[in-house]
């Protein structure tokens, strides 16, 4: 797909996508009132995908899939329809202004341990309602574990949810390991907090 290269003035990030190649996530989210009883949380678990439709002159069309939707005792009547964006190399959205917390929006330039840099990532429940519109990514360390380099990144997000998380990246290929977060979403029927688990199936 693409690689972290190193140089003087840090590493430069870049996704290269290929077709029929996708990325599958094991997800999980919970949901609970703010500050209310531990019985209320309700635990949401699903698969997500991003099949790369095509790859042509830098760009990707991603298409975004979600299936076995289910709590830890039933399956869920939920069907959420497919999707499609479109990224460059760098994994910035491209016409479009839905993506991912699974899909990190590099810069456009090299950065060093302990840099930061925004991106604009929303992230929505459904076409009226979008619940992240900004994140901002540190680049926090490198490490090596089973033979692979790994980015570690932390992330704060901006919207009607807040909150912040921490990121896992394959130098390789420069795709997301895994992906950790704690939010709070403010809504009219009061605050909620959210707290959702991507991990590469």
């Amino acid at each position: 797909m693409g690689q972290a290269v190193k140089s003087a003035k840090g590493y430069d990030f870049h996704s290269i996508y290929t077709s029929g190649k996708p990325l599958t996530f094991k997800v999980v989210m919970a949901i609970y009132p703010y500050a209310s009883a531990p019985e209320r949380n309700v635990g949401v678990f699903m698969t997500q995908s991003f099949n790369p439709l095509s790859v042509k002159n830098g760009l990707a069309t991603l298409k975004a899939t979600v299936d076995n939707v289910h709590t830890k005792d039933s399956r869920l009547p939920i069907v959420i329809k497919p999707r499609q964006f479109v990224v460059d190399r760098r994994n910035k959205l491209i016409g479009s202004t839905q993506g991912s917390l699974a899909i990190v929006a590099f810069p456009d330039h090299p950065i060093k341990i302990g840099q930061s840099w925004s991106a604009l990532t929303s992230v929505s429940t459904d076409p009226s309602t979008t619940l992240v519109d900004q994140a901002t990514y540190r680049l926090d360390g490198v490490q090596t574990s089973h033979g692979k380099t790994i980015f570690t990144f932390n992330v704060t997000f901006k919207g009607i949810a807040t909150g912040e998380g921490a990121v896992l990246v394959d130098a390789a290929d420069c795709s997301v390991i895994s992906f950790v977060s704690q939010l709070e979403l403010h809504t009219s029927k009061g605050d909620h907090e959210v707290k959702m688990i991507f991990k590469r199936a």
